[in-house]
């Protein structure tokens, strides 16, 4: 199971890299938190896209024991996406079940 968590975490920050590439963005979402504190990451679909895409990071890192890491992306998320548009919150109401 965790070569199959391995591949999908791979696939999942290559999207991310994609995303912020075709969006026109940083890569990082400390950083887009840092000027997109308010209003929320809604650039474009591409932004949107990163979104889900960092819910499924957390998600796997959740499976993959990295709960205190799941925590620190959904906490980026909740900033990015105070509008719940990615559906993320399905992801946190699952980690608050998981300590770090």
């Amino acid at each position: 199971m965790s070569n199959v968590l391995a591949d999908a975490e791979a696939v999942v920050l290559q999207a991310l890299a994609e995303a912020a590439n075709q969006g026109g963005f940083v890569n990082n979402p400390k950083q887009l938190t840092e000027h997109y504190p308010a209003q929320g990451f809604y650039l474009n679909e591409c932004a949107l896209f990163y979104l889900y895409s960092l819910k499924a990071l957390a998600f796997i890192k959740l499976r993959q024991d990295q709960s205190r890491y799941a925590h620190e992306i959904l906490a980026f998320i909740k900033q990015l996406d105070p509008e719940d548009r990615s559906g993320a919150s399905v992801i946190m109401d699952l980690a608050q079940g998981v300590t770090y």
